[in-house]
């Protein structure tokens, strides 16, 4: 008996501190998130798998981040010389990426800058599950517009996962839920390119994540003189967009 007992204070404790539900009901806050998806196109058995999967829950990574006010944004760890020189190699030895600014007119040095800093030229894809982590935004954050613009996200991501037939809970993302090798955000898919054509864009292609970075910066109207502006869409920081162009300036020395 005290086992038994021992056992479901156990479960007790972990369903109350790592996941939104209880003994496989949805908390409130949770409860009504699910209704807004659905509102917003998402199928109902999709939503319920994904919801009612034990892998669903709070990244209490992404609420610290959160709770931090006081996030730093330097660049600085791109201009180390170590860091120049792969990406000078890369730029000279990704032939596929050339073919983006013949179709697209964007410098391919500016391709393989956004690439370094997102991901580290594909060595860093980002730690969070990316439902967990739209999640943890939509229900912890402060910030209204930003837990509006994460329930958009949830619902494009969970749409798009619906239709190919993925589980969600593969896809790994960054605190903020961007994805892929360009750390698209899912409302950015659209722009996504199927370069290689093997039948499907693939993000976490160099050949489709790099003709996808050029569409976008196409599409967001790229040309001489409005280099800076443009830039400005793909991440809404100015530091980030001066650290695009400073790196794109020294690899392609």
């Amino acid at each position: 008996m005290k086992k038994k007992r021992f056992f479901l204070f156990f479960l007790f404790f972990v369903f109350s501190t790592s996941s939104p539900f209880s003994f496989g009901v949805l908390d409130k806050e949770v409860s009504e998130l699910l209704e807004k998806l659905k509102k917003r196109g998402v199928s109902e058995g999709f939503l319920n798998s994904t919801f009612y999967d034990p892998r669903f829950g709070i990244d209490q990574e992404i609420e610290r981040i959160l709770k931090n006010k006081k996030r730093k944004n330097g660049y600085d760890f791109i201009f180390t010389e170590e860091s120049v020189n792969r990406g000078k190699n890369f730029l000279l030895g990704y032939k596929p990426i050339r073919g983006a600014r013949e179709k697209f007119g964007i410098p391919e040095e500016i391709i393989v800058s956004i690439l370094r800093i997102e991901t580290d030229l594909g060595l860093f894809l980002g730690l969070h599950n990316a439902p967990n982590a739209y999640l943890t935004i939509c229900l912890k954050s402060g910030s209204l517009k930003r837990r509006m613009a994460s329930l958009k996200e949830f619902s494009i991501f969970l749409k798009y996962c619906a239709e190919k037939k993925v589980d969600p809970f593969l896809i790994k993302s960054s605190w903020a839920g961007a994805i892929g090798l360009p750390q698209f955000m899912p409302s950015s898919f659209v722009y996504g390119i199927d370069a290689d054509g093997d039948g499907t864009v693939n993000l976490f292609s160099f050949t489709d994540a790099a003709w996808s970075i050029a569409n976008y910066l196409h599409m967001a109207g790229w040309k001489k003189g409005r280099e800076e502006k443009t830039l400005f869409f793909y991440n809404r920081s100015k530091s980030y967009v001066s650290a695009v162009i400073r790196y794109a300036k020294l690899i392609s020395k």
